[in-house]
């Protein structure tokens, strides 16, 4: 089969963003043996206004992103959508790629959506690039 010339088709199932500094917290397993990795964004929230701006307009779309008391912004990452989260180290700053990939669950309670994070680039970020942000 052909393929039709022109712009190609969006994919509205997943949202990319590049370049978000972000700060490693910590890994902890939830009840069902995943490991979660917490990461706090050190960037703009207007960062992530492509996938926030999703459930502004869906109140029943579920993020992997919240906001704290004190306004910090906090990812949640499955382990094992994360690149090299072996090496992370304790409040330490990186840039990644985040790719939010949308999903669809039939339960017993009605239909689930919401969006999950992959990383599939994460880089520790340099000291000279820290004092650059300040």
């Amino acid at each position: 089969m052909a393929t039709k010339k022109g712009r190609p088709q969006k994919k509205n199932n997943n949202i990319l963003i590049n370049d978000i500094n972000v700060e490693y917290l910590s890994t902890k397993v939830d009840k069902f043996d995943n490991s979660i990795v917490y990461l706090k964004l050190t960037d703009p929230k207007n960062k992530l206004k492509s996938i926030i701006d999703i459930q502004a307009n869906d109140n029943d779309i579920r993020l992997p992103i919240w906001t704290t008391e004190t306004q910090d912004v906090i990812l949640k990452v499955k382990e094992k959508w994360l690149s090299v989260a072996d090496d992370l180290q304790p409040l330490t700053n990186y840039i990644i790629n985040a790719d939010f990939s949308a999903y669809s669950l039939d339960t017993e309670n009605g239909n689930v959506r919401g969006y999950y994070i992959k990383i599939p680039k994460i880089k520790k970020k340099k000291m000279e690039d820290i004092n650059d942000d300040n």
